[in-house]
């Protein structure tokens, strides 16, 4: 559930700026009176807010099928925040890199999901081999 969340946030972030710079749209976001630091912190946090907003249903439907409840609420709910808002970040700054679909899509292939497989995300680091 937490691999859902982080991954739609980088992915908002990611591919709208990719596909204002694209359709050559950009000029529509630089005319507003806003400093650059206010428009990666909006996509930031909208990406935060697609992340959770797409967590919460997977959240409730693990918590049916399990039929458990949350060891930790507080804590899952830190992690999913601050995750999504990490990977928010970063997937703004790589929609402000990328100049095309394949650069943008290479940040997942090559980067994110190799990290989030080897993270422990999936399976306990306990278990691996020394």
């Amino acid at each position: 559930m937490v691999y859902v969340v982080i991954l739609r946030a980088a992915e908002a972030t990611v591919y709208s700026i990719t596909f204002l710079k694209v359709e050559r749209l950009v000029g529509d976001i630089l005319m507003p009176p806003l400093a650059a630091w206010e428009v990666a912190a909006g996509y930031a946090l909208a990406g935060t807010a697609s992340g959770l907003v797409t967590g919460l249903p997977c959240l409730i439907a693990l918590l049916l099928a399990a039929g458990t409840g949350v060891a930790d609420p507080a804590l899952l709910a830190l992690v999913l925040v601050l995750g999504a808002f990490l990977l928010a970040a970063a997937g703004t700054l790589v929609g402000l890199w990328a100049e095309k679909w394949d650069q943008a899509a290479a940040f997942f292939g090559f980067l994110l999901v190799p990290v989030t497989f080897l993270s422990g995300v999936f399976a306990p680091v306990a278990l691996l081999p020394e």
